[in-house]
């Protein structure tokens, strides 16, 4: 369900994970979410399929993946990749850290 009086700005931004070695960034533009790969340079349109506070769950437009970003601070999240119903694959929880 998405809380419209939610604000997830906070998530806009570059963030790096040390554990996966590489950079994510969010950026939002409308209702729609571009995750962008920066080490890899490929974009995913993803859509808030869920969130509350300490949670937003994307799903990708063209795939259905989703992606699940639990909220530790404005400057820390954990996040965790989960293949869309009917396909095999999930990461582990890693963290990821806000770039300045």
């Amino acid at each position: 369900m998405i809380n419209k009086n939610i604000n997830s700005n906070w998530l806009i931004g570059s963030w790096y994970c040390q554990e996966w070695e590489t950079s994510y960034s969010f950026s939002k533009n409308d209702d729609e979410w571009i995750m962008t790969d920066e080490d890899l340079g490929f974009n995913k349109n993803i859509i808030i399929e869920s969130e509350d506070e300490n949670q937003i769950i994307f799903a990708s437009v063209k795939n259905g993946t989703r992606y699940i970003i639990e909220k530790v601070s404005n400057k820390e999240m954990k996040f965790q990749q989960v293949a869309k119903k009917g396909m095999l694959g999930m990461t582990n929880i890693v963290t990821f850290t806000k770039k300045k």
